[in-house]
């Protein structure tokens, strides 16, 4: 619920400022020109920081599951083969660029629907379906499985306002911008 407030605030800042510079230009005009800089400033870092911390995120969790099977390749072998394909698609254009995140995207929505319909719901679990593994006191870790469970909850929405930085490549920005805003929402939360 929190998120469709955020949600609905940028998606109106969007509507009346489609801009590339999203967050800094609604900063900018709504507070003013210091606390746009401090906002485009903290989100260059943000935006800085991301990219390694997926890399790596991406390296090591594809050696874990290659790792599964017998396969040992060095997580950052594996984040550079990313990189470079990120790099790659990067110098095609945001057009191509942005067909293979919906793709990719697509595919993930599927593959999470899949799980959540076929495995959870069809299979249950030992005694069928219960709410049991949704009690605080049924984690196994404790507060930090707790902790760790809500650090994957939020993560699971972090990108929907992607769409904003879109305000002067797609057209009709005031529609597709907040449409866009409000689909992949939806999607990460289905």
């Amino acid at each position: 619920m929190v998120v469709l407030v955020v949600a609905n605030s940028v998606v109106e800042m969007a509507r009346v400022f489609p801009s590339a510079g999203s967050f800094y230009t609604y900063v900018s005009r709504a507070i003013g020109p210091r606390t746009g800089f401090v906002t485009g400033g903290l989100m260059f870092v943000a935006y800085a920081l991301l990219v390694p911390a997926e890399l790596a995120l991406i390296g090591t969790y594809t050696h874990d599951i290659l790792a599964g099977y017998g396969v040992q390749i060095h997580w950052t072998i594996i984040s550079a083969v990313f990189a470079v394909l990120v790099v790659f698609l990067s110098l095609r254009g945001i057009t191509g660029s942005l067909r293979t995140a919906l793709a990719l995207f697509g595919a993930e929505v599927v593959v999470i629907v899949l799980l959540s319909a076929v495995v959870v719901l069809a299979k249950g679990g030992a005694h069928g379906l219960s709410v049991l593994p949704l009690l605080p006191t049924e984690s196994p870790n404790g507060l930090s499985g707790l902790a760790l469970g809500m650090v994957f909850g939020i993560l699971s929405f972090v990108g929907f306002e992607a769409a904003t930085t879109l305000g002067e490549e797609v057209r009709l920005p005031a529609r597709n911008v907040p449409r866009g805003i409000y689909l992949s929402l939806f999607f990460s939360s289905a």
